[in-house]
C-alpha cells in the first residue's frame, strides 16, 4: 500500500517503484488504466517506459486540494523498478512519498500501475495555470532506458471577477513597414486592480506610471515580424493576447550567406542566404538590398529550402540556385523573381551534384563551384567526390576526385562534362576545383587542388582540355572573371590576378581584412572586388585601384 504524507515542499518529491525482476507472465496487482495526461507520451525505440499524468479536478480555488493521477506503463519485456520524480511549482505542497517495501512497486512487462497523490495549494496561491510534471526513470538508470515525462495543468481561479488588463499599441499601425534592426513599441494599458506586468514576445516592457504608458525595444528580423502583448493584473488575471502587431522590415541583413555573383546587366550583387531561404540583391551603387526571390516573393509554389551555390546568366535575366534539400536546381527569373524547379534527370551516383547527407555505401558529393556556361548553354557544377569505402578499394583507387556535371537548364538533362576520363584520358585531372567562363576567348579556365598540375583551359562545348599554365598551379577559395580587363581574379587570403593572355600572376592586395573571405565577385563598373565572409556574414569590398576596404552589408 502506498502511504502519502502531506508535507509542504517546493523542491518536489521522489516516488520509488522498487521491486524484483520478473518475466512477462506474472500479473500486476496495480492493473491498467488511469486518466490521460495533457500530453501523449510517445514510446520510441528507446522508450521502455511511459508516464501519463492528469489532475482531478483541473480547476480549484486558492487553498483547495486536488489529486494528481499518475499512470506508469512498462513497455519492456521484463518487469522493472521505476523511480518517479514529481515537480511542483511554488505555492503548492508536493506529497512526501513513503517508498514502501523494496518489492512493493514492481511494474510488470507490458502492464501499467496507477498512483494517486494529493496536492495542496496555499490560500495565497496566485490565480492562473500551474504545471505539475512527473518524470519516470528506471531505478538503476540502465543504458537504453530514457527518462519519460508528462505534465498536468491546474487552473487556480481568480480571487476577483475582474477581467485581465487591456492594452493598446500606439506607436505603429498594424501591417506597417519599418527599416531598422530594432523597433521601439509603445502603448498604453489599464486595469481596475492595477497592471502588474506587461511583456511583448517575452520581453518585459518598461513604464514610469504603472503601465498607463509603456515602451519596449526589441530586435527585428528581415521581412515579417509579429509581436504579442501579454498583460497581468495585481490579482494575476492574465491576457495572453492583449494586443498584437505585425510589421514588415524592409531592411535586409544576411544570416547565413552561401554564394555571391554579380548581375552586370542590372548592376546588382546576388546573394543566396541559407537561413533566410532567399536570393537577395544589393544595388552596386547605393547598397540598398531587396529580396529578388524568397518566402512570399513572388509566391511559395516552389520554395527555397536550403539554397546554396549560385550561377547567373545576366544577359538572359536568369539565375540558378543549387538547393541541397532535394539535390537539384531552381531557376529564378531575375525580373519577376518567379522560381521554377529544373527537372531532375540523374540516372545514377555519377550524376549526383550534391548529397543530402553522408552515405556509408556510396560516394558523398560536395559542390565546389557552379557557373553558367554560355558556350554550351548549360550550368556546370564542380563536385568533390569522397568515397568512405577507401579500405575496400584497390590500392590505385583515388580516394578523392572531382568531376564537372553539365545540366541543361530547360530539360534538366545531366551529363559528365569533365573528369579524369572525360572526354578522354589525354589530360587526366583528378582535382578540378574552381572554374570561370572567359567571355573574350570562349573558353573555361579551371584551377586544380593539386598545384603541380597547372591551370587548364576547357572547350565549353566538347569539354576537351589543354594546359594553359604548366605546373605551379593554384588552389584559390574562389575565381572570377574581371570583365573590364583581360584577366581573372582569384581569392586565396589575398586578391590576385592572372593574365588571360600570358598566364602571368600577380598579387593585387594582401591584408588581414581578406583572411576570412571565402567568396569573390567582381564589380567592374566600380573597379572593386566584392567579398563574402563566412565568419561574420559580412559582404566587404576592396577598391582594386587604391586598396580601400569597406563593408557593403553587415551580417545578422
Amino acid at each position: 500500500m502506498l502511504a502519502v504524507r502531506s508535507n509542504f515542499s517546493k523542491f518536489g518529491a521522489i516516488i520509488l517503484l522498487s521491486a524484483f525482476c520478473a518475466v512477462a507472465m506474472y500479473s500486476c496487482d496495480g492493473g491498467s488504466g488511469g486518466g490521460g495526461g495533457t500530453q501523449k507520451v510517445t514510446v520510441g525505440a528507446q522508450g521502455r517506459i511511459s508516464v501519463d499524468v492528469s489532475a482531478n479536478p483541473e480547476t480549484i480555488a486558492p487553498g483547495e486540494d486536488f489529486s494528481l493521477l499518475v499512470n506508469v506503463t512498462n513497455h519492456y519485456s521484463m518487469a522493472l523498478s521505476i523511480r518517479l520524480t514529481v515537480s511542483c511549482p511554488e505555492y503548492f505542497s508536493c506529497p512526501d512519498i513513503d517508498r514502501g517495501p523494496r518489492d512493493g512497486y514492481t511494474v510488470y512487462s507490458h502492464e501499467s500501475k496507477s498512483l494517486r497523490f494529493t496536492v495542496s495549494s496555499q490560500v495565497n496561491t496566485p490565480a492562473g495555470r500551474h504545471t505539475f510534471s512527473v518524470t519516470g526513470t528506471r531505478f538503476d538508470a540502465a543504458p537504453g532506458f530514457e527518462p519519460k515525462a508528462d505534465s498536468a495543468v491546474v487552473e487556480v481561479g481568480p480571487i476577483d471577477s475582474n477581467e485581465a488588463p487591456v492594452a493598446t499599441i500606439t506607436s505603429h499601425a498594424d501591417q506597417s513597414e519599418v527599416s531598422s534592426r530594432t523597433i521601439v513599441i509603445k502603448g498604453s494599458a489599464s486595469d481596475p486592480d492595477g497592471v502588474r506586468r506587461l511583456e511583448i514576445n517575452g520581453h518585459p516592457a518598461t513604464s514610469n506610471d504603472g503601465f498607463s504608458t509603456w515602451r519596449a525595444k526589441l530586435p527585428l528580423d528581415s521581412g515579417l515580424n509579429s509581436f504579442t502583448v501579454l498583460t497581468t493584473d495585481e490579482h494575476n488575471n492574465s491576457n495572453m493576447e492583449a494586443a498584437r502587431l505585425t510589421v514588415y522590415n524592409t531592411l535586409i541583413y544576411l544570416s547565413h550567406p552561401i554564394d555571391i555573383k554579380v548581375d552586370e546587366v542590372r548592376q546588382q550583387l546576388l546573394v543566396t542566404d541559407f537561413e533566410i531561404g532567399a536570393l537577395i540583391a544589393f544595388d552596386l551603387e547605393s547598397g540598398a538590398a531587396r529580396i529578388v526571390s524568397g518566402p512570399g516573393f513572388p509566391d511559395d509554389t516552389v520554395p527555397f529550402v536550403r539554397p546554396g551555390r549560385l550561377a547567373v546568366d545576366s544577359a538572359g535575366g536568369r539565375a540558378w540556385v543549387l538547393d541541397n534539400a532535394y539535390e537539384g536546381l531552381i531557376a529564378i527569373d531575375l525580373i519577376t523573381g518567379k522560381r521554377t524547379r529544373v527537372p531532375d534527370s540523374k540516372k545514377d551516383n555519377a550524376l549526383i551534384i550534391t548529397s543530402k547527407g553522408s552515405f556509408a555505401d556510396r560516394p558523398y558529393h560536395l559542390p565546389r563551384d557552379m557557373i553558367f556556361n554560355p558556350g554550351g548553354n548549360n550550368v556546370l557544377v564542380v563536385i568533390q567526390i569522397i568515397n568512405p569505402l577507401m579500405k575496400q578499394q584497390p590500392p590505385d583507387y583515388r580516394i578523392q576526385t572531382n568531376r564537372v556535371i553539365a545540366i541543361d537548364p530547360i530539360s534538366g538533362q545531366r551529363s559528365i562534362f569533365a573528369d579524369e576520363h572525360t572526354p578522354d584520358d589525354s589530360h587526366p585531372v583528378y582535382t578540378l576545383n574552381q572554374i570561370v567562363y572567359d567571355t573574350t576567348s570562349n573558353r573555361i579556365i579551371a584551377t586544380t587542388k593539386d598545384s603541380s598540375t597547372g591551370i587548364y583551359e576547357i572547350n565549353p562545348v566538347t569539354g576537351e582540355r589543354s594546359v594553359f599554365v604548366k605546373g605551379s598551379g593554384m588552389n584559390p577559395e574562389d575565381l572570377e572573371l574581371d570583365p573590364g580587363n583581360p584577366r581573372v581574379l582569384f581569392l586565396s587570403r589575398q586578391i590576385g590576378a592572372m593574365d588571360l593572355v600570358t598566364g602571368e600572376r600577380s598579387t593585387l592586395w594582401e591584408s588581414d581584412f581578406l583572411y576570412q573571405a571565402r567568396r569573390l565577385a567582381v564589380d567592374s563598373l566600380n573597379n572593386r572586388a566584392l567579398l563574402l565572409f563566412f565568419n561574420n556574414n559580412h559582404i566587404g569590398a576592396v577598391d582594386l585601384g587604391t586598396g580601400e576596404e569597406s563593408i557593403l552589408s553587415s551580417g545578422k
